[in-house]
């Protein structure tokens, strides 16, 4: 992959990675995965949205975000995540979207 479609796989690897699940980087990825299983709610919608910009931020610095949205879908028991981006190698914007459900 490269170009935008690698920095689209890298963007969903830091999101789909635990704190702590990579062995000597104790701070890579995010913790989405802990607030799965809290209330659907406002609060839990802004926590994942902070809880992506942060992760992108500190650990994908080809990414530039335009904007985070975060959908709860209480039917299905998950959260659709899109973000909006631009990629410095590219000239258009890219889109990421992505569920986050319990398992």
């Amino acid at each position: 992959k490269t170009g935008a479609s690698a920095v689209k796989s890298s963007v969903l690897s830091i999101l789909k990675t635990n704190f702590n699940e990579r062995v000597f980087q104790p701070e890579f990825g995010s913790n989405i995965r802990s607030l799965l299983f809290e209330q659907m709610n406002p609060i839990t919608v802004e926590r994942i949205k902070t809880a992506v910009e942060e992760a992108v931020i500190n650990h994908e610095p080809r990414v530039q975000i335009i904007g985070i949205n975060v959908e709860a879908q209480e039917e299905q028991n998950r959260y659709l995540v899109k973000i909006l981006f631009n990629v410095t190698s590219v000239a258009e914007p890219q889109e990421l979207e992505t569920y986050f459900e319990r398992v």
